[in-house]
């Protein structure tokens, strides 16, 4: 029985620690544009300026 719990106890742990490191990445990426709110403007207003 305590194997099975460990087993699901490292799955959780590595599946959050894979969810935290993606929203982090997400995060930045949205960060890279002209202006660190151009991307996060455009997915809230649903348009984005052209250059």
């Amino acid at each position: 029985m305590l194997c099975g719990l460990t087993v699901a106890d490292l799955v959780h742990v590595i599946v959050s620690f894979a969810f935290v490191a993606s929203l982090f990445a997400h995060i930045y990426l949205t960060t890279l544009g002209a202006t660190p709110t151009q991307h996060i403007r455009a997915m809230i207003t649903g348009c984005e300026k052209e250059e």
